[in-house]
């Protein structure tokens, strides 16, 4: 299969900045997040595989020496890959899924989902910038926002000021990344969220993942 061969790979950077809304607070938490990474792999056939990645956001880089490495090779030879980089081996399997006409989903395995929920993302910010992320969601047809909850902001504060402006039918998903220590801590503050906030929907992380234990008693 002479077509399945990788002509050539073209890398375009792109920076696409944050909105003067939370442009401030992003860059301070996300530094390089807004430097995206298109990656374009074409074959001798002449389809075109994209592939797409954060450079600040990702588990694996792509370089001239990953591209030079899948030049003059099939696609189905490099699929599997990993140390090719996210954008790169992306642009592979899409390539590949093209030259067999189905979607690249198919190379994996059977369709588990017809579709996909996603939520809208704030970082750790005031309850006012909270408020405004929630506004923005809602004009954009979001009907849910997960947060950055964080010790060094008042939660119950944060989520006042979401329910003031959200709909009701809005729904927030708040994560601690497991800065709430331990059960100890955590238990009394979920509960007391959970009692005094009906659109929080999921709280997430609220302690370190391999506090079996602790994870449990949150459970019950």
């Amino acid at each position: 299969m002479s077509s399945c061969v990788v002509k050539d790979v073209v890398r375009t950077v792109l920076h696409v900045p944050f909105h003067e809304r939370c442009a401030d607070t992003m860059e301070i938490y996300g530094p390089g997040w807004s430097i995206v990474e298109l990656i374009e792999v074409e074959t001798e056939g002449g389809v075109v595989g994209i592939g797409e990645t954060i450079q600040g956001y990702t588990w694996g880089h792509s370089r001239e020496a990953e591209f030079a490495r899948v030049r003059g090779r099939n696609v189905f030879e490099v699929l599997w890959d990993d140390s090719l980089g996210a954008g790169l081996q992306m642009a592979l399997f899409d390539a590949a899924g093209k030259h067999l006409g189905v979607p690249c989903h198919r190379l994996m395995g059977p369709q588990h989902r017809d579709a996909c929920p996603v939520s809208w993302w704030a970082q750790s910010m005031p309850p006012a910038a909270w408020a405004a992320e929630a506004r923005a969601a809602e004009a954009h047809g979001f009907t849910t926002m997960k947060v950055k909850a964080r010790p060094w902001y008042d939660i119950a504060a944060q989520l006042q000021a979401v329910d003031e402006v959200a709909s009701q039918h809005f729904k927030l998903d708040a994560d601690f990344n497991t800065m709430l220590l331990g059960v100890d801590q955590a238990a009394p503050l979920i509960a007391r969220l959970e009692r005094d906030n009906a659109f929080l929907a999921i709280v997430e992380s609220q302690i370190p993942q391999d506090d079996v234990d602790g994870n449990k008693l949150l459970r019950r």
